[in-house]
């Protein structure tokens, strides 16, 4: 029997434009926070566990807040994604280090938990029921030859925030869903003629269509894609690691392993509703649109009663 894939969540973030963890916001009608809404989603679609990457201080108020809102039984294993969590011979770097190291080193953080095709997610982000089921039934399928890796794609357009420019991966692929291309783009908002802006990573504006799929870091791995990660951390750290404004984004360590032909990335395209937190303005557009969710019958009221039964 195939083990049952595994949902990684990214909880490490410090939140610098929200100004409080927004792992903990009080979004739900009854308080739950985005995260407890995902690992819903997750168990409901047939993941088997949730392996939570945080912060060592972070960590108790997580767990308080998931037990107060979903029960305190759940198959959650929590790892911390520590700055000195680095090579030997690198270990230096971690002194002049003042915020995490991105979400491909958290990811690394995890690696002994994950001998499971497994999932990732930020924490802080709703990404649909519909884009939950897809990708755990693409992670439960026989893997493809060579390491392969799977993202839900959205609608570029229905992922910006009023407040202000976000953060996100421009998709390109090919008519099969290959995947040629994750650009990491920055401050995208919307720019006219139902188009919109955004800056490249070489710091150049470029306009992106209407229509464009983004990744919004929802996405499916084999094992396999763990020794590819560590080894692109390393490269990073040798070219980088002493500039504290980088980041290992896991977006940008996928797009090298495209370009250099380690990995396959196929699209799903069933990424149909989003929402999330960048700025403390979106928190009542967040706020209204759980509740209708609630009012839909979508999740039960308390949250807790939405959960399936799960093996502890």
């Amino acid at each position: 029997m195939t083990d049952l894939p595994v949902l990684v969540l990214l909880a490490a973030g410090r939140s610098t434009r929200y100004g409080q963890p927004k792992q903990l916001a009080p979004l739900g009608p009854g308080g739950a926070s985005l995260m407890a809404y995902t690992l819903v989603d997750g168990f409901r679609s047939g993941f088997g566990r949730a392996v939570v990457i945080t912060s060592r201080d972070l960590r108790p108020r997580l767990e308080a807040h998931l037990a107060s809102k979903l029960g305190a039984n759940l198959p959650i294993d929590w790892c911390h994604q520590d700055l000195d969590d680095l090579p030997d011979d690198l270990s230096h770097l971690a002194s002049r280090r003042r915020k995490p190291w991105g979400t491909g080193h958290a990811v690394l953080s995890a690696a002994d938990q994950l001998s499971a095709p497994f999932a990732v997610a930020n924490a802080d982000d709703w990404y649909g029921p519909e884009a939950w089921a897809a990708l755990a039934r693409w992670l439960q399928r026989p893997p493809p030859e060579g390491c392969s890796a799977a993202t839900v794609g959205y609608p570029m357009e229905a992922t910006l925030s009023p407040s202000g420019g976000v953060s996100r991966g421009l998709i390109e692929a090919d008519p099969s869903g290959q995947v040629r291309r994750v650009v990491e783009l920055m401050e995208v908002r919307r720019g006219g003629a139902g188009g919109m802006l955004g800056i490249d990573p070489e710091g150049r504006q470029i306009r992106v269509p209407a229509g464009t799929p983004a990744s919004m870091n929802l996405w499916g791995f084999h094992p396999c894609v763990l020794p590819l990660l560590r080894e692109g951390f390393r490269s990073f750290l040798t070219e980088r690691g002493s500039d504290d404004s980088t980041e290992y984004a896991l977006s940008t360590a996928v797009d090298r392993l495209l370009e250099d032909g380690a990995l396959s990335l196929h699209l799903l395209s069933h990424g149909r509703r989003w929402f999330g937190v960048t700025h403390m303005q979106d928190t009542e557009g967040v706020q209204a649109r759980l509740e209708a969710l609630h009012r839909e019958g979508t999740y039960s009221t308390p949250l807790k009663d939405s959960l399936p039964a799960l093996r502890s």
